[in-house]
């Protein structure tokens, strides 16, 4: 859950148990599933993030999601025993939001949501134009993808080449070899040219900031003899 615009990878999160799917129950009805805000913790992927603020939805809603995932919330990461990867299905009739007898009779408000064509609306023009570029280069799913691969790498010992492979096949038992292959290709391109897109900034812009600083220090230092410090190297 976001309460704000943002698109970092910090979100609200809270755990609940699936009911039985309705052609499962005897009595075929809908079964509703309450969740309050109490229980929802501000998360970096499956991490808690210790001292955050409790959710404040006083303000509005901006995203509700819903994943499945192998780790526990908490403050370590914590794997589920027994968890079986793959596609799950849950089926909704209504998202809404609920209040107990005590919230009502003090008066507290529900927060209104927007919908996404009022968040859309409402974002600025230069937003409008930069999101679809920030979205490329630091979406969730690239975050996660990097984790991945230093978690392939590093921890597992894999080579880069090795991580890739395992990602083809994975992928391939849900998806098929084509439509895997199809995708790890789309992920190197993206891969590719978010790297030769940061080349070219470093080139046209980091490195002549770096030498026109190198200058003005060399002058301070050499010619009016001042103290500069040290700029830390870029790598």
């Amino acid at each position: 859950m976001r309460t704000d615009t943002s698109r970092g990878e910090m979100v609200y999160q809270a755990a609940f148990p699936l009911p039985k799917r309705q052609d499962e129950v005897e009595d075929k009805k809908w079964t509703r599933v309450k969740v309050p805000f109490s229980d929802f913790k501000l998360v970096r992927g499956p991490r808690v993030v210790v001292g955050a603020p409790a959710l404040n939805a006083t303000g509005g809603i901006y995203q509700i999601g819903f994943s499945l995932s192998k780790f526990v919330i908490g403050v370590n990461t914590t794997e589920l025993e027994g968890f079986r990867p793959g596609y799950f299905d849950l089926q909704l009739r209504q998202v809404g939001f609920y209040a107990d007898k005590a919230a009502t009779s003090l008066g507290v408000s529900m927060p209104d949501t927007l919908s996404k064509q009022e968040v859309e609306k409402k974002r600025p023009i230069l937003l409008k134009v930069l999101l679809p570029l920030v979205k490329l280069f630091f979406s969730e799913k690239v975050q996660r993808r990097k984790s991945a691969m230093r978690i392939l790498t590093q921890k597992r010992g894999l080579s880069r080449a090795g991580a890739i492979r395992y990602g083809i096949r994975c992928r391939a038992k849900a998806h098929g070899l084509l439509a895997s292959l199809f995708k790890t290709a789309s992920i190197f391109a993206t891969d590719s040219f978010r790297t030769v897109f940061f080349t070219i900034i470093r080139l046209c812009l980091l490195y002549p900031i770096r030498v026109i600083s190198g200058t003005i220090r060399f002058v301070k230092k050499k010619v009016l003899g001042m103290d500069v410090k040290e700029l830390p190297k870029i790598e």
